[in-house]
């Protein structure tokens, strides 16, 4: 049966208009209202603004990827990381998301997703005592500080993929063991997490060491003592350096160790044995690791620095009664601060043929530098020496 207009009564007429006017009005306040959001949505997508999502703040990496800003759950026993949020992969855990006492979750599962570990993300947490990495993992970094001071998390395992574990990454940690799946990067060798993505495979760096161990024999292959390696550490009581020529910052400072062998040394960072009952106990006039000048405890007014020296330290030389050094042929470096603290100092001199490099302030204003002769402009155009070049003499 058609129905028409003209058939219907005035009431009939009325009542069908309002009943149409209040579906066009719902239809164009719905339109309104989704138009509103999806343009909110694409303002989001468009400044990187984080957006909450179950229990996650997400940042956005791609079209197709986003990281986990921060953790908005409450304490659990397990947590499961979702390899997808919103249909986009979870492929970061941002820096300091689990950081810190507020998180009590004892077991984390991390997805195969994730490719990196933010700065300090669970720095601190002293409730996490497990953490799983799904199979096939694709991790391949762990930024600086990201477990460290993780006091109660005893093991760990490095996948297979990763190739940046950045600067303290597991400082302060309790962890005793790693356990390596088939990375041609990372080894774990006579309690030492060992470096060997370097140029020379015969230069590996020691980046963590187990925490406990008391007599430590460093691993034949390692080089570098990675910075901070065993500051604090008050089980350490001697340590055999084997091979290694290089002290990163801070490595024993504060820590117990009180014998160091080490023949090889010929680098030694800021502050590597702060605070030491080695460095306390040295009564020698010279004390020297290796062919590193660490220390002058002499009290002469001229001094002459042995044969065979390679690096000056840094605030090696604090004597107000020096006011000459003769230096050896043989240095090649001076630390910083290395002469800035003697007073009285009047000159240095120079014998090596190429001058030496010099780590920021070495020297007090003023104090004459002797050269050989034959060498005066190699001195003299140093860009190492151009902050003292008018003091520089030919000898």
């Amino acid at each position: 049966m058609k129905l028409n207009f003209k058939d219907l009564s005035k009431k009939e007429k009325i009542l069908l208009i309002i009943r149409f006017s209040v579906l066009f009005a719902v239809l164009l306040i719905w339109g309104l209202s989704a138009c509103k959001k999806g343009d909110s949505n694409n303002n989001n997508n468009d400044n990187d603004e984080p957006n909450i999502v179950i229990d996650y703040e997400t940042y956005n990496i791609s079209d197709t990827e986003i990281g986990l800003a921060s953790y908005t759950g409450g304490s659990k026993d397990e947590l499961i990381i979702p390899e997808v949020i919103d249909g986009k992969n979870v492929v970061a855990l941002g820096d300091n998301i689990f950081a810190g006492a507020e998180h009590e979750i004892a077991s984390i599962i991390i997805p195969k997703s994730v490719r990196l570990i933010g700065k300090k993300a669970f720095y601190n947490n002293l409730h996490i005592t497990r953490v799983t990495f799904r199979s096939g993992s694709d991790l391949e970094t762990i930024e600086e500080l990201a477990f460290s001071n993780t006091k109660n998390l005893t093991e760990f395992t490095i996948p297979s993929k990763v190739m940046d574990i950045r600067e303290g990454a597991f400082r302060g940690s309790g962890i005793t063991k790693f356990t390596i799946l088939d990375n041609p990067y990372y080894q774990w060798e006579d309690n030492f997490l060992i470096n060997t993505n370097v140029t020379d495979e015969n230069s590996s760096i020691a980046i963590y060491a187990y925490p406990e161990t008391r007599d430590v024999v460093v691993p034949s292959s390692v080089k570098v003592l990675a910075a901070y390696l065993f500051e604090n550490n008050q089980n350490i009581d001697s340590i055999d350096l084997n091979q290694v020529e290089y002290l990163g910052v801070g490595v024993f400072a504060d820590s117990s160790v009180s014998s160091i062998t080490g023949e090889n040394v010929k680098d030694i960072d800021m502050d590597a044995l702060l605070n030491t009952p080695w460095l306390a106990n040295q009564t020698d006039e010279f004390v020297i690791l290796g062919s590193v000048l660490i220390k002058y405890l002499g009290e002469d007014s001229e001094v002459i620095v042995p044969e065979g020296i390679i690096q000056i330290g840094h605030n090696s030389f604090s004597s107000s009664n020096i006011r000459s050094i003769v230096l050896p042929e043989s240095i090649t470096s001076i630390g910083k601060n290395a002469f800035i603290n003697c007073e009285a100092l009047e000159s240095i001199e120079f014998n090596s043929t190429r001058p030496p490099l010099i780590n920021g302030d070495s020297f007090a204003s003023k104090v004459k530098i002797y050269v050989p002769e034959s060498y005066y402009n190699y001195y003299k155009n140093n860009v190492l020496f151009k902050n003292i070049s008018n003091e520089i003499i030919a000898k």
